[in-house]
């Protein structure tokens, strides 16, 4: 038999095997359980404090690409 030939009955089989086969997409996990309302896990505004900027730093970057 040839080589293109075994590939091809190969596929052939293989896509019927997976056809057939029962569909059970992720049936192993269970639904996520709701988030709590806790009111201090409230997301906070993303603001920087000036102790933030004291420790902030300049890095230099580099380019690539010329000019």
């Amino acid at each position: 038999m040839e080589r293109r030939a075994f590939l091809k009955l190969l596929c052939i089989g293989a896509g019927a095997v997976a056809a057939g086969a029962p569909a059970e997409a992720l049936t192993s996990f269970m639904p996520l359980a709701e988030p709590s309302h806790d009111p201090d896990l409230a997301p906070q505004p993303g603001v920087a404090t000036s102790k933030d900027m004291e420790r902030a730093q300049v890095d230099k970057a580099w380019s690539l690409a010329s000019r």
